[in-house]
């Protein structure tokens, strides 16, 4: 998967999170940051900081399995921290990902902000 795809999806996450907060629970979106996490690390291997990037695991409990305990709040601060990383490699190889900034997505409402790559 490409770096522009990862941070569209990156996108589209932060437009799933508009607007939710606690007490409301996001377990649909796990498996997507797990995903994403592990794309990222597909195509910058030797990147330290994706690697300390946990991914989030479901824990069995009584034989059950259960999803942690991750609210919006969480998940905004894990697509941030991952988009801001896919930032850095977009610039690192003369890029410029366009895109809503992370400090915008708690309440960001435009329509606009479709990730995209334009060479500097």
């Amino acid at each position: 998967m490409k770096d522009v795809t990862i941070v569209r999806m990156l996108d589209e996450a932060r437009k799933g999170l508009e607007g939710v907060n606690f007490p409301a629970k996001t377990p649909h979106l796990l498996p997507a940051y797990n995903a994403l996490l592990m794309a990222a690390r597909a195509n910058h291997p030797d990147d330290v900081f994706l690697h300390m990037l946990p991914p989030i695991e479901n824990r069995v409990v009584d034989g059950r399995r259960e999803g942690p305990e991750c609210g919006p709040e969480e998940m905004r601060e894990l697509f941030g921290q991952l988009y801001i990383c896919m930032e850095s490699f977009a610039e690192e190889a003369g890029e410029t990902i366009v895109a809503a900034p992370p400090e915008k997505w708690a309440g960001w409402r435009s329509g606009e902000g479709e990730a995209r790559t334009e060479r500097m």
